[in-house]
């Protein structure tokens, strides 16, 4: 990756695969020089590489509003702090199989009248429910 935040997402103590030493990558070298690979690309991957997070970074911010709306309308509608209004709407997007901005969507959507989708809308009552619980 181009922002140096592989490191980030090697797993202590992942399983190796067959004749793959401990702290070993998939080619069987040490950490270090599967680390170096990032350094070691060719311009063009590194240019590709910035690219695809660049068009991530702008996706984000075009998405972003959205639910930081959808977090609102959950804290205002069911007296929900930020953490807790952010868990429901994640459990909603991964339980529905729903893109989180789409999700938050028609959450927003609903609070102007249009209906919320049956499974968006048992999904946050379920969240919400379980959240009173605890």
């Amino acid at each position: 990756m181009a922002t140096g935040t592989l490191s980030l997402f090697a797993t202590a103590g992942r399983q190796n695969g067959p004749g793959q030493a401990s702290g070993t990558d998939h080619k069987g070298r040490g950490r270090e020089a599967a680390s170096s690979d990032v350094a070691d690309r060719a311009p063009a991957d590194t240019g590709r590489a910035e690219q695809i997070e660049l068009g991530q970074l702008r996706r984000a911010m075009k998405t972003r509003p959205v639910i930081d709306v959808a977090r609102g309308v959950l804290m205002a509608s069911f007296g929900l702090a930020t953490e807790d209004a952010w868990s429901v709407l994640v459990s909603v997007s991964q339980n529905t199989n729903t893109k989180l901005h789409e999700a938050a969507d028609d959450l927003v959507r609903s609070v102007t009248g249009e209906a919320l989708p049956s499974p968006i809308r048992q999904e946050i009552a379920a969240r919400v429910a379980q959240l009173r619980q605890t």
